[in-house]
């Protein structure tokens, strides 16, 4: 085959751009049919929070690639992720092997995600065409593809190149996914950054968060980008709890604390900015209180979550087998 493309890829802006770009691919592919914000809390994803210790704009998606491999397995979805420098010696031979496994999972009737050609998102490898040696992709809103060369596979704005592949899937115990999803908030929270200290997780994000509003020294449309993403992130979480609880109900006081998290982004979306730091700064002290007491509802949720997972795993009479039915 010459040249392929998937007409049926649609990516809207709802979440952050990976959740996104999985979300129009495993729709696209019959995969996955609940809400995007279920695909964002049982991946993980959502749970994601990471802050530059100035805020960058690059915050929101500055983790290693290899996370979106765990993020599809946690689905009981095959994956392959494929990542490194252009610097590399051996970089062509990977080059090679990309090309070569792209178009074939195109001619498979799956888009690819792939990290930050022009800009620090994620978006979606969707065709290609041998004769004139290029791939069709897409970023969010993309009514018609984008065109990038063979030749220029690789090349990124920021970071390292990245590519997932999504192969089969299995069936798995819904259940068995949110207790997966649980594990990765755990680690997220705990986590003290992500590539490198400057990027800090977790709890220590709030600290990078509330030190550079206190300071000043922010990014200038960073700190606005950041919120835009968090505040969307907060909510999903909100959202998919409401959901976990009916299956397990044990974990009605971390859904209602991640309510109240939702609710504190919510009244900060409210504010009436004007996206300029230095008009702004007259809203740090609601924000560095809000922030504050934001960071004391997740800790008091993840607390939960881990209150929940060490009593499955520590219960010495439970059969791994028999998980699903706890």
């Amino acid at each position: 085959m010459s040249g392929k493309i998937l007409s049926n890829i649609t990516i809207k802006g709802e979440s952050r751009s990976y959740i996104n770009c999985l979300y129009a691919l495993l729709t696209a592919a019959g995969m996955f049919s609940m809400p995007k914000y279920m695909l964002s809390g049982m991946t993980g994803m959502a749970f994601k929070f990471t802050i530059h210790n100035k805020l960058l704009p690059s915050s929101v998606d500055m983790y290693n690639p290899w996370e979106n491999w765990r993020a599809v397995d946690t689905l009981g979805i095959y994956s392959e992720v494929f990542s490194g420098s252009i610097h590399n010696p051996t970089f062509p031979l990977y080059k090679k092997e990309a090309l070569r496994k792209i178009k074939q999972t195109i001619d498979d009737g799956k888009a690819v995600i792939a990290w930050g050609l022009n800009q620090p998102l994620y978006y979606l490898i969707c065709g290609y065409d041998d004769v004139d040696r290029v791939f069709f992709f897409k970023y969010i809103h993309d009514d018609e593809n984008d065109v990038m060369l063979y030749d220029n596979f690789g090349f990124v704005n920021q970071g390292d190149w990245s590519y997932q592949l999504v192969g089969d899937s299995i069936h798995k115990d819904i259940r068995d996914i949110y207790r997966a999803s649980f594990q990765i908030a755990i680690d997220e929270w705990e986590a003290e950054y992500k590539v490198n200290p400057e990027y800090a997780s977790g709890r220590s994000a709030y600290r990078n968060l509330i030190n550079a509003l206190k300071t000043g020294d922010v990014h200038d449309f960073g700190p606005y980008h950041i919120m835009e993403t968090y505040i969307k992130s907060k909510h999903e979480i909100h959202m998919y709890m409401q959901e976990v609880i009916k299956e397990l109900p044990q974990l009605k006081q971390a859904a209602e604390l991640y309510r109240h998290v939702a609710g504190i982004y919510q009244n900060i979306s409210s504010l009436s900015v004007a996206k300029s730091f230095i008009e702004d700064r007259k809203f740090v002290p609601t924000l560095v209180e809000l922030f504050e007491i934001a960071l004391k509802k997740e800790e008091a949720a993840v607390r939960e979550l881990k209150i929940y997972i060490n009593e499955i795993m520590g219960n010495s009479a439970i059969n791994p087998t028999r998980l699903k039915d706890i």
